[in-house]
């Protein structure tokens, strides 16, 4: 699938910039070089990820215009240092970013309309449709010597609070860095490290429900900002805040570590007081859920005492 993807982007945002959204099938045929067996194919294929065309006799016409991402918006809006590259698509800014370690600058940020091999924590998957999401990586230097333990409690804290300022309500953190809205996962973070010659490449990955889309509207465990939250924003505004976010988030813990954001992340714990069960790599462990250590261990009261856990996927009972 990933192969044909960069097409449909390419169509969508061709019919996104015409008159009406539509342009004609033959004009589309001779501008992507095929024929109209494979374009009535790319249609089928991009409607069954949502319902973004309608198949008219002659002429193609988006049923909505697709909210695209602005690269050189983003770059004239977002603070601090570092480039701004946004692909049409991807299997993955996280591992794009590490492939490219050698030449990413502290504060490069790559985005994606979409990723079609996007990853989660524990190998997870994280899939979505073309330009309904927001998803990017950005990446941090460390000094070798600089201990990065905690970083992913305070990144949660950071876009917690980047969402809490553009309005959005109820914003919690599910520890170590899932964001939840009402009781449903609306995005999700991936820190992965890889050491260079003089420092360590730190990648922050996140992906953002903005807007609907087949899969997701019937997956009830699923929150959208524009849909569900009935919280209009453009993605291009939304990777604005996310960004000087995480940028000044990477500066505080350089010079502080976790200590700033522990206050932070306790006011939008999402899992305290309850009962949870921890999924560790070899066993399990079921308590009631306490806050997080200095250090952003999840303190968990069991039968046997209090237990610091300090990674496992923890479901809620």
């Amino acid at each position: 699938m990933g192969s044909g993807i960069d097409i449909y982007v390419q169509l969508l945002k061709k019919l996104n910039s015409a008159p009406g959204y539509s342009l004609p099938k033959s004009q589309l045929q001779a501008l992507f070089s095929i024929n109209s067996s494979e374009l009535e194919q790319a249609v089928e294929n991009l409607n069954s990820i949502d319902d973004y065309i309608e198949n008219l006799p002659n002429n193609l016409r988006l049923k909505s215009p697709v909210d695209f991402l602005n690269e050189t918006y983003i770059y004239s809006k977002v603070k601090g240092k570092g480039r701004v590259e946004v692909l049409d698509t991807i299997g993955s800014t996280n591992t794009e970013m590490l492939n490219r370690a050698g030449n990413v600058a502290s504060g490069d940020v790559l985005l994606a309309e979409h990723q079609y091999s996007g990853r989660g924590r524990r190998a997870n998957k994280w899939t979505g449709a073309i330009g309904k999401q927001l998803t990017l990586s950005i990446g941090f230097s460390f000094p070798p010597e600089h201990s990065c333990m905690g970083f992913s409690i305070a990144v949660g804290a950071a876009v917690a609070s980047a969402l809490d300022a553009i309005g959005i309500k109820d914003v919690f953190i599910k520890w170590p860095n899932d964001i939840y809205v009402l009781d449903r996962k609306l995005g999700g973070i991936l820190i992965e490290s890889i050491p260079r010659e003089h420092d360590n490449l730190v990648v922050v990955g996140l992906g953002m429900n903005v807007y609907s889309w087949k899969d997701n509207v019937l997956n009830s465990d699923y929150a959208c900002l524009n849909n569900g939250l009935k919280c209009p924003v453009k993605r291009d505004n939304l990777a604005v805040k996310i960004i000087d976010a995480l940028r000044v988030c990477q500066k505080q813990f350089a010079i502080d570590g976790l200590s700033q954001f522990l206050d932070g992340f306790n006011k939008k714990d999402y899992l305290k007081g309850r009962r949870v069960k921890i999924d560790l790599e070899s066993s399990s462990v079921e308590g009631i859920a306490d806050g997080i250590t200095s250090d952003g261990h999840l303190l968990l009261k069991t039968q046997s005492g209090v237990e610091q856990v300090s990674i496992g996927h923890v479901s809620l009972l």
